[in-house]
């Protein structure tokens, strides 16, 4: 399994020279949601772009990134960063499917974010995960993925869904921590 670390500016440049068209320099804090989900998007396209120009196949890899994304949550719904961060991404890659993979590839990948303090937001849990499936079985429940974003309650979807991530707390607030998995 490759595993990048997304964190310090030194290492993201490098990896971003690598695989990420523009490269950028994420750093760890101060970053838009938003833009550090395009930003992974980017950077699995250019993944999956490269591997095929080769052998062919995309070989298993982890991206890691950590810090504190900026949300502003509005609203009245349970969540935070995390469960927002995981549901935006995934809402992206399997419902969305920006970047037109094939099932056999979606089935391969799994997003996550969580607190290192067990807390996100004004949810009871640390973050969430989502895969092809998670997604795929969320299709026959309601709120869509789509109207948790809106809401801002997308604990409350993950929860519903088996992909929150609870722990507890940790006593030990370092930085969030977030995966995108190619198995």
């Amino acid at each position: 399994v490759q595993s990048f670390l997304l964190q310090g500016p030194s290492t993201l440049q490098q990896l971003a020279l690598k695989y990420f068209s523009p490269a950028r320099d994420l750093g760890c804090f101060n970053h838009r949601l938003e833009e550090v989900s395009n930003i992974y998007c980017q950077g699995l396209q250019t993944y999956l772009r490269q591997a095929k120009a080769g052998t062919g196949l995309a070989k298993k890899m982890t991206w890691i990134s950590t810090g504190e994304l900026l949300l502003s949550v509005q609203g009245l719904g349970k969540g935070g960063r995390n469960t927002h961060f995981t549901a935006y991404l995934g809402q992206k890659i399997f419902a969305e499917n920006i970047l037109q993979l094939p099932p056999k590839l979606l089935a391969r990948l799994t997003v996550a974010s969580v607190g290192s303090d067990g807390s996100d937001g004004n949810a009871k849990a640390a973050g969430a995960w989502m895969n092809y499936a998670l997604w795929q079985r969320s299709l026959k429940k309601s709120p869509s993925l789509a109207q948790a974003l809106a809401d801002f309650d997308t604990a409350s979807w993950f929860e519903q869904m088996g992909g929150l991530i609870t722990t507890g707390a940790t006593d030990c607030n370092l930085m969030d921590l977030r995966l995108l998995h190619l198995a």
